[in-house]
């Protein structure tokens, strides 16, 4: 069973969660597993993963994200992050991964971050 719902919004993959917490070592194989299928196979440039309804992430589960990250630009697609929590956005300030990822209030505001619309 896939982790994560996908879909193409205005020439845009944007990648979702079905899970509210990521915390099980092998649900963050599964989805770093998923996440390597896109980065490699999907034809998009453009990337939102939107984190609508996700609370808590394992610290593994971050090293997925810098993972897919860098395999996406090793194939000069771009990443955008949106819809995090207040939770998560201190662990990612904690952890000084804020300044790491292009991070967006929302997803509108991500998409278009990737067409140079100011919101």
């Amino acid at each position: 069973m896939s982790n994560l719902k996908t879909h193409n919004e205005n020439g845009t993959f944007v990648v979702e969660f079905y899970a509210n917490s990521i915390l099980n070592q092998l649900e963050v194989e599964s989805i770093g597993k998923e996440l390597l299928t896109i980065a490699t196979k999907s034809a998009c440039s453009q990337i939102v993963v939107d984190l609508t309804g996700v609370d808590f992430l394992s610290s593994a589960m971050i090293g997925v994200f810098i993972r897919f990250k860098m395999r996406l630009k090793k194939r000069d697609s771009e990443l955008k992050l949106c819809n995090i929590s207040p939770e998560l956005m201190e662990l990612l300030k904690v952890t000084k991964l804020d300044a790491v990822f292009d991070i967006h209030g929302t997803r509108r505001s991500a998409i278009e971050a990737f067409q140079g619309i100011a919101s």
